[in-house]
């Protein structure tokens, strides 16, 4: 497995969960010349609509609309667990790619899978600085380690405004056709909660929400641990109440 050198790392359970929280963000990461690395914990083995084949070659797709590299771990979808292989093979990607930032899951969502992607990807951030553990790979302490804000309604600690990239997101998003409402939705007989229009629109207006937060119109939102910093006030100064 190829483990690239990069900034920051998008841990999801699922391959989707990256695009729909925060596909914006990194895509404006990208553009101001950051490189990033998504990360899928879980193969699509339990997944309502779709085989395991399908949905690879979707986030095969994003993953080329993204313009990042992309790697499936393939765990146990629908019964992930916060064991110590799972924990070690995401520490193996921390030390062997340094990002300087991580991103993942909130502890508190819907789905049992992302909270455990939350668990694992915390240890794994804490224990890929501890030089004594698994001295195959040096270790590497990275300086941050971001939640995004999921379906449960949460108090961001910070929004980033995604309005040159939302329309990118959302084609990012749009190739999974098997889970989500398209022309070819008839093709996939089961219903999911994910596969109605109304989701796509839920989408949509959720990040609109957040925009009118920050005075923009569209914006992702996130959660941290700490403060974050304002290196300079003058940065907040563009946009007037």
């Amino acid at each position: 497995m190829v483990i690239p050198k990069v900034d920051f790392i998008c841990f999801g359970a699922h391959a989707d969960d990256v695009e729909l929280c925060m596909g914006g963000t990194l895509l404006k990461m990208l553009s101001e010349g950051a490189r990033g690395l998504i990360v899928d914990l879980t193969k699509a083995t339990a997944a309502t609509r779709g085989s395991v084949e399908e949905r690879l070659e979707e986030a095969s797709q994003a993953a080329k609309i993204l313009n990042l590299p992309r790697i499936n771990l393939g765990l146990t979808d629908a019964h992930l667990m916060a064991d110590f292989a799972s924990e070690k093979a995401i520490i193996e990607i921390i030390r062997k790619s340094q990002p300087k930032i991580i991103f993942t899951h909130p502890n508190d969502d819907y789905h049992p899978d992302h909270m455990v992607c939350h668990e694992l990807v915390k240890r794994a951030w804490y224990r890929s600085g501890l030089k004594s553990l698994y001295p195959e790979w040096s270790a590497h302490r990275t300086g941050r380690f971001f939640n995004w804000v999921g379906p449960v309604s949460l108090k961001p600690d910070f929004c980033v405004d995604i309005t040159p990239f939302f329309e990118k997101k959302m084609e990012s998003i749009l190739t999974y056709k098997s889970q989500f409402y398209n022309a070819d939705a008839s093709k996939y007989p089961n219903e999911s909660q994910i596969s109605s229009p109304e989701f796509l629109e839920f989408i949509t207006t959720r990040n609109r929400a957040w925009g009118t937060e920050i005075r923009t119109q569209y914006a992702e939102a996130f959660l941290c641990r700490e403060i974050p910093e304002i290196i300079n006030p003058m940065d907040l100064s563009t946009r007037p109440y």
